[in-house]
């Protein structure tokens, strides 16, 4: 999967965190997951049924997620969001994207405290 990050966010280092997070979250990845965050951490995703999981209501058995593409990751303190698209292949090649928004809590302000709380916002959008 090709991962795009927003211009200009070496600056601080929560940013790259919070693009781990969301990158593991577009490959599935519940080890990575588990890695970053608490063990009680909450995983919201709005007008979803709460068992689903944060993408099987968005993504087919027989799509793959080719590319995340992330606009903005802002951060302070212990709160962070970020918003973008993950670009999606069907098996018939067509290409489409899902929007997202996700509004992250961590435990701390410190660098390392893990992930918390994500609330996500989904919705269809437009492939560029």
């Amino acid at each position: 999967m090709e991962t795009v990050l927003p211009a200009g966010c070496g600056n601080a280092p929560r940013v790259f965190v919070v693009a781990d997070i969301v990158s593991a979250w577009a490959r599935n990845d519940d080890a990575a997951l588990a890695g970053l965050s608490a063990e009680t951490a909450l995983w919201t995703v709005v007008g979803a049924d709460p068992g689903a999981g944060s993408l099987a209501a968005r993504i087919r058995p027989d799509e793959a997620v080719q590319r995340l593409e992330l606009d903005d990751i802002i951060t302070h303190g212990r709160l962070a969001s970020c918003t973008g698209r993950l670009v999606i292949a069907g098996g018939d090649g067509e290409l489409r994207c899902v929007e997202f928004s996700h509004h992250v809590r961590f435990r701390s302000a410190g660098r390392t405290a893990p992930l918390v709380a994500v609330r996500t916002f989904l919705a269809e959008g437009v492939s560029r």
